[in-house]
């Protein structure tokens, strides 16, 4: 008798905490999403018109956007939709409405757009080995001369007939593979999108410079005892469909190693620059979440160095580069290691 009781009594029990919403906690919606929730994808956006923030209103968990209504109260206004563009400056204030109920407020600010200096990033693959790649040196040369600062050059040494002593084969050799030049020497490659495998002029570049981009990359470098500490900064006036991958390399110059020339002679003297020693990522570059590039937004990413006692610290670079997936180089940027640089902002 006892025990029909006790086991009448669990029942009950059972019975009362589930009409009380008790139950597995994954049951209802998430308490920060009770009741109205009004939100944003970002809260600064740019003048020109053709950025968009993007409201969402949810209701208990449930996206309820396509049935609420978004009031502007600058202008007074409901918007047409869930997305607001402006051509002025200045702060606005939104709130969202929902069967009578109105949300908290959410405030955007609209800024001047923000352009910068588009650079050149040339992969250059080459050998101690190789008696056409000084010309292609000289070809390259030339060509910086006439876009001071804009042209940034890596060099890749590989082996040929006989191993170069400044050769990188893990780096040298996944890169000249995804670009499809795979043992060529020389080969430039042009912010990882065309390649030419012999000395071209300045004109072939310049399609690669326009007088402007959205995208700029900075640079802030320090030395501290043996530690380089270096941070990469990217800055977009627009969210790229696709995640991007970012790039950080050091490069050595005036390294002295003899080089052959057309004659087949050997340049005891020749000096090399712009020489690959270090990624700091991986050299098809780190991913970036989704979203994590946005417009307006500073995106930062650090990395540390311990500084090789093999390397001349005085005569290393850093270069730092914004890639899409497809290796489709956006930006890029170089500064000496110890230096800094900043966006290249132009009108």
């Amino acid at each position: 008798m006892k025990k029909s009781v006790l086991c009448l009594l669990a029942f009950a029990l059972i019975v009362l905490v589930n009409a009380c919403g008790g139950g597995s906690e994954g049951d209802g919606p998430d308490p920060s999403e009770k009741g109205l929730v009004f939100s944003v994808d970002k809260d600064t956006i740019y003048k020109s018109g053709d950025d968009k923030a993007v409201f969402t209103v949810k209701y208990d968990g449930k996206d309820v956007t396509d049935k609420s209504r978004i009031f502007e109260r600058t202008s007074e206004k409901f918007l047409d939709g869930n997305e607001f563009g402006t051509t002025k400056l200045g702060e606005f204030v939104f709130t969202a409405e929902y069967q009578g109920e109105v949300s908290q407020e959410i405030k955007i600010a609209s800024v001047e757009e923000e352009y910068y200096q588009a650079n050149l990033l040339l992969f250059h693959f080459t050998s101690t080995y190789c008696k056409n790649c000084p010309r292609m040196i000289y070809s390259i040369n030339a060509a910086e001369e006439k876009a001071p600062g804009r042209l940034i050059k890596i060099s890749f040494h590989g082996p040929m007939e006989g191993d170069d002593p400044m050769q990188l084969k893990p780096y040298a050799e996944p890169l000249m593979k995804k670009f499809n030049c795979y043992l060529t020497y020389p080969v430039v490659v042009l912010n990882g999108v065309r390649w030419w495998s012999e000395a071209k002029g300045f004109e072939d570049m310049q399609s690669f410079l326009p007088d402007k981009t959205d995208i700029g990359v900075a640079l802030t470098t320090r030395i501290e005892g043996d530690k380089a500490y270096i941070d990469m900064n990217v800055k977009t006036m627009r969210i790229y469909d696709k995640s991007c991958r970012v790039a950080v390399v050091l490069v050595e110059n005036s390294l002295n190693y003899e080089q052959l020339q057309d004659d087949l002679s050997w340049d005891k003297t020749y000096i090399h620059d712009d020489v690959v020693r270090r990624y700091l990522t991986d050299v098809m570059g780190d991913p970036l979440e989704e979203g994590e590039l946005k417009a307006a937004k500073l995106l930062t990413k650090s990395y540390t160095y311990d500084i090789s006692p093999l390397l001349v610290r005085d005569e290393v670079d850093v270069v730092a580069y914004i890639m899409k997936n497809d290796g489709t180089v956006l930006n890029c940027t170089r500064v000496k290691l110890g230096k800094s640089v900043d966006f290249q902002e132009i009108e």
